[in-house]
């Protein structure tokens, strides 16, 4: 009997974390949110990609569900698919290697208002929100 008591307890505690995982999501390492901002008007700029650009990583690598050339830039770093600028502007990065530099780059063109120029913004752990302003091609 105490040996299904503890099998029982070992398989409860085992598929705990799977359920939270499916119900909430990847709870990443490292992450970072703030916005995105037009840098004349500071109104929020939607679809932007947020992605890491870490010159120190050694390979990068890539998220799962990206296509197979989401990270095979030379810049790439760790490079998760699916991270963009909500309509506010507002974003948030997650992954699992240490990143200390985020590219922004205008992913759709003249539909967010205007094309804007890439930017690469470093940060520091201690900034809680990161607000990037973005400029306009000329």
């Amino acid at each position: 009997m105490k040996l299904i008591k503890h099998s029982l307890l070992w398989m409860l505690t085992a598929a705990v974390p799977v359920f939270i995982a499916a119900c909430y999501g990847i709870n990443y390492q490292y992450s970072k949110k703030g916005r995105v901002l037009d840098k004349e008007t500071r109104a929020g700029i939607a679809n932007i990609e947020v992605s890491c650009v870490d010159p120190a990583a050694v390979a990068p690598v890539v998220d799962a569900g990206a296509g197979e050339d989401a990270g095979a830039t030379e810049d790439a770093g760790y490079r998760p698919s699916g991270f963009s600028s909500s309509d506010d502007g507002s974003f948030y990065w997650g992954g699992f290697e240490p990143c200390n530099k985020l590219k922004f780059e205008d992913i759709d063109g003249q539909e967010n208002g205007g094309l804007y120029l890439t930017k690469i913004e470093p940060f520091s752990d201690s900034e809680q929100e990161l607000v990037v302003e973005m400029e306009k091609t000329p």
